[in-house]
Order: C-alpha cells, then structure tokens, then sequence
C-alpha cells in the first residue's frame, strides 16, 4: 500500500505523524473521547471514507492501523505460501504483534474494528496433499477466533466487517469508460448477484462460527450493498465504486457513494452497534436509532 499523508478528518486517525507509538503509526488529535481501531489488510484501508463518516455520525475515534496484505490477527503462519510472499508475511506478523500488544496495553481502546478479504486466508482445500495459501494458511487454522477470543478476554468490543464483492474482470473501469463512449456492448455494469454470493460463502461461515462462539461480537454487513436479489452493480450514484484498473478496491468517490447506500439499505445496524450499549452516540443520521 503507498504511503499516505496525514489529513484533517475528526474521526480517523492516519497514520503517520510525529507521536508514532510504533512504526509507520500516529495519533491525530480527535475530539471523542471513544476509541477505536481499524485493523486489517487494503480491504480494510478502502474503506476509510466509509469509517471517516461512521467515526463522525457515532462519535468515535477511531485510528487507522491497516497494513496490505495483512489480516487482523495477532498471529499468523510464519511461512508464506510462496518465497515472493515471505518479506510481506513475516512484516505482517510484526505489524500485527505490535498492534495486539497496543491495544491490549491502552484500556481507553473499547473497541477493534476488524475488516479484511476474508477469502484470501481461508483456505478450504481438502485432500492428502493440501498446500498453504498465498499467506500459509492451512485447512483449520484458527487465527481470527484466537484473535477474537483475546479481545474479548481483555474487555474490548469486537466488531466485524463483511467486506465488498469483487467484480468480475470484464466490468474493469465500466462506469468510466462509459463516459468516453467505450463500454460494454449493452452498456450494462452490473453482473449476476449469484456470483458476489458464491464468493462469499467462505467468509458467511468464518462469521457464523465466531458469532455462535462470541454472540457479543458485531458484524457490520457490508458485503450486498450495492446488490439486489439479482444483479449487482458496479456504479452507486453515478460513481464507479471501484479504483481505474482495478475490480476488488473501492476508489475514495466509491467508499464515500458505499457509506450512503450501506446506511439506505441499514439504517439503525451502526446504531445497534456502537451506541446501545452504556453509551449515546453525540449524532446519529436521522432516521437511526438503537433498539
């Protein structure tokens, strides 16, 4: 992931700056008192307009500690499934360690958002001859439930999110194109929701095995929000969700047009969330409240 500049937002802290408190990471200085963190791999990082304008609307602050190809757990295989890999997993590892140890070490750190392409460390392979994933992981690993069951040990609210669907490789860059008159021959940028479903399975059934362990933990659900019951689209509001060149990544207009569309579609689960349990949230959009 390139490096990013420090920027104004009130409610996400990025990470650089000059009271690093671990490498590549700082603290900005927000307004709420409610503390929180951002963890997981560049599917958690795209989506951090979305987490901008859900700090503002429910009154957290919550500081950004993603880091690419890396998913928030604190451990991990330590073998990488290629030697290409291997650089970037055993930085993961480090990044992770040091994240865990952060927030088990700062009680004023309630609560740990957790966001990644669940997919890419799941591995589902069966057989006698089973290989490691791209990142080294096996068939039965349990990273994700020990990493949740730490949390919840210390006291700290867990909160899961269920990602975005990747869409498929011909609709690359459709909206845009659409403006200099190069599209699709039907000009259509939305595909069969079957296939955002398919490709979800794996993490449907990671949460489910969480939730029944820990009921305490929270999913925002995130994943259907630009489908229906048959298509679903890759443009909300005009504006191509995803990054030029690229299916799987939200650009910053997409994460910005996915915030509003998520809130039509759920409109009291932030709510549920973040300001039912011991304490008000300073603004929630109209038409939001806890049960």
């Amino acid at each position: 992931m390139a490096a990013r500049e420090p920027n104004a937002m009130t409610s996400i802290a990025p990470r650089h700056g000059s009271n690093a408190y671990m490498p590549g990471m700082g603290v900005f200085d927000v307004n709420s008192t409610a503390h929180a963190i951002f963890w997981g791999d560049s599917h958690a990082y795209h989506l951090i307009s979305f987490m901008d304008s859900l700090g503002r609307d429910y009154g957290l602050s919550i500081h950004d500690v993603t880091h690419t190809m890396c998913p928030p757990m604190s451990d991990g295989p330590a073998r990488a499934g290629t030697p290409f890999h291997q650089t970037q997993r055993e930085n993961c590892l480090k990044h992770n360690r040091l994240v865990m140890d952060h927030v088990l070490s700062h009680p004023d750190i309630t609560v740990v958002i957790m966001s990644a392409v669940w997919p890419n460390y799941i591995n589902q392979a069966t057989g006698d001859h089973v290989q490691p994933t791209l990142h080294g992981f096996m068939p039965g690993d349990h990273y994700l439930e020990d990493t949740v069951a730490k949390l919840h040990a210390a006291g700290k609210r867990v909160v899961l999110v269920d990602d975005i669907p990747g869409a498929p490789p011909e609709l690359e860059n459709c909206g845009a194109n659409r403006l200099y008159g190069i599209s699709l021959p039907n000009g259509d940028c939305s595909y069969p929701a079957s296939y955002a479903k398919d490709m979800h399975q794996s993490t449907e059934a990671l949460f489910a095995k969480i939730t029944n362990a820990f009921p305490e933990v929270k999913v925002i659900h995130t994943y259907y929000v630009p489908c229906d019951g048959e298509r679903c689209t890759t443009v909300l509001d005009g504006i191509d969700l995803y990054k030029h060149n690229d299916v799987g990544h939200l650009g910053f207009g997409g994460s910005v047009s996915y915030y509003r569309a998520y809130q039509a579609r759920h409109p009291n689960e932030l709510a549920e969330i973040f300001c039912s349990v011991g304490r008000n949230c300073s603004y929630r959009p109209e038409g939001s409240q806890p049960h």
